[in-house]
């Protein structure tokens, strides 16, 4: 999946050096569950049909997936913004889901970040082709996100970067309502 965005950014710095941690296998949460009832922060490889039931199981609320990889700067960056709106909001209905786009060999790296961000969300890890992830969630440079309303349909997608959380935050409010 490395063809996606920020391919450059991983170039440019440079690689790590021995192998990567091994990553933890956990079962996938419940998709009904809560984001506030979460405990632990996992990361649960799914196939994009998994993914989709995971996002409908949440109709009913206003729904951010926001798609990322570890090796996109800007997706961590922006990550923990993410995660505030999630806690300012999620009394109101509002659900973070995180879509991770990393290969096997990258995933402990992923769940280290998620680790360290304390995301205790649904962070799931897509093991799909480009062209799944370019049809489904809306393009292939990263960071995307993407916006359900509360009949579960999407009402946005953010694939012009920079994306501004200011804007994601103002179009989630409004579909709060």
């Amino acid at each position: 999946m490395r063809r996606f965005g920020c391919l450059f950014l991983a170039l440019a710095l440079g690689c790590s050096n021995g192998p990567p941690p091994k990553a933890e296998v956990k079962a996938p949460p419940a998709p009904a569950t809560a984001p506030a009832l979460i405990t632990e922060v996992s990361l649960t490889k799914v196939k994009w049909t998994e993914l989709e039931k995971a996002i409908a199981a949440h109709k009913g609320k206003v729904i951010i997936v926001d798609v990322w990889a570890n090796y996109c700067i800007p997706c961590k960056e922006k990550f923990p913004h993410m995660l505030e709106l999630q806690k300012k909001y999620a009394d109101k209905g509002l659900v973070l889901i995180a879509v991770n786009l990393d290969d096997d060999d990258d995933a402990a790296k992923a769940l280290a970040f998620l680790k360290k961000v304390d995301a205790k969300i649904e962070n799931y890890r897509l093991d799909e082709k480009a062209d799944v992830v370019e049809d489904k969630l809306g393009g292939t440079a990263l960071p995307i996100v993407n916006v359900f309303g509360r009949d579960g349909k999407r009402a946005k997608a953010y694939t012009e970067h920079p994306i501004e959380i200011e804007d994601v935050e103002k179009l989630a409010v409004s579909l709060l309502s």
